[in-house]
């Protein structure tokens, strides 16, 4: 009886608030990315053999180091008997990891405090830098292979060509251009075909494509791209849609799936868009809809595209059409 007497006097010692601060610091002293997501969270991390228990979390949107927060939690959840830590991570906009902590910071029993001051170290990164090329031939069902050239571009924009090795030249090639997203090592092509194309990134030199559903091929045959040394680009050459505008002597044109801008490059059929352009009754220098067969011939750079766009063949201006938000 006093043993259960002394182990509820021991418990009504420790009086805790509901509020736990702390302040966080990037280890790396560089500014944040726009539009990152700070979370810090208090756990229960007493049981060895099972998961953390949340007990309370905040979320900071546009966060600057320091990055100054507070948990609020539950004090009638906290047993001096346990261990409590204090974990906070910062993701980007795709919600890609950048940084964490990896050190415990233990808060409120045996004989830590209510505040706590941590540091955050960047999360290394398998993807590669900007702008990366990978190539290499996969299998075919009918066909002697399919021979990838993909380039992944600063600003998630990509260029693919698959040519279908075997088959009658003119109708053995398809290009694409479009947007992609990495989450969980696995890249996402998202263009003008109706469903996306999916890559695994095992290493930075190395991408292996995966089935419709983003899941791996069971097979024995090779499934794999290989960065190369040296950057070599796209000319993708495809059908697009995008906002044109000409004004002394500088034809714009941007791209509605990727949002790339382009100069025009004054040949092939560049002169019937132009032509069509001023005849269009329209605000002056206002952006109007074309739709043209065009071919990229790239420039990139870590800024972003510095490339000209190939009028091969003008189709049609559509002037009460946008681009898609």
């Amino acid at each position: 009886m006093n043993h259960i007497v002394l182990i509820l006097l021991f418990a009504a010692a420790f009086v805790y608030g509901n509020t736990i601060t702390g302040e966080a610091l990037i280890r790396e002293k560089i500014a944040l990315p726009p539009d990152t997501v700070f979370t810090a969270t208090l756990q229960d991390v007493s049981r060895a053999d099972a998961s953390a228990i949340m007990l309370g979390k905040t979320i900071i949107n546009s966060p600057k180091s320091p990055i100054k927060f507070s948990i609020d939690f539950d004090e009638s959840k906290i047993d001096p008997r346990y261990t409590y830590n204090v974990r906070a991570t910062i993701h980007d906009a795709h919600k890609k990891l950048l940084y964490t902590t990896d050190t415990s910071y233990r808060v409120l029993t045996r004989g830590s405090s209510e505040h706590v001051t941590m540091i955050l170290k960047k999360v290394p990164s398998i993807e590669p830098e900007l702008p990366a090329s990978f190539t290499g031939t996969l299998p075919c069902a009918d066909c002697e292979g399919i021979s990838y050239h993909l380039n992944l571009l600063p600003h998630n924009v990509f260029y693919l060509s698959s040519e279908y090795l075997g088959k009658k030249e003119g109708q053995n090639r398809f290009d694409d251009i479009g947007k992609y997203s990495s989450k969980n090592k696995v890249i996402t092509l998202q263009g003008g075909r109706e469903a996306p194309i999916f890559f695994e990134m095992s290493s930075r030199n190395m991408l292996h494509k995966l089935d419709m559903n983003g899941k791996a091929i069971d097979s024995k045959l090779n499934y794999t791209l290989k960065r190369d040394t040296v950057f070599q680009a796209v000319q993708p050459r495809l059908f697009m849609s995008g906002m044109y505008s000409y004004m002394a002597d500088a034809d714009i044109f941007k791209d509605c799936i990727t949002g790339q801008i382009y100069s025009v490059a004054s040949k092939e059929d560049s002169i019937h868009l132009q032509r069509a352009y001023l005849d269009t009754q329209r605000t002056i220098n206002a952006p109007v809809m074309a739709l043209i067969e065009g071919e990229i011939q790239q420039r990139p750079n870590m800024e972003g595209n510095l490339s000209t766009l190939i009028v091969h063949k003008f189709l049609r201006l559509e002037p009460a059409q946008q681009c898609s938000p």
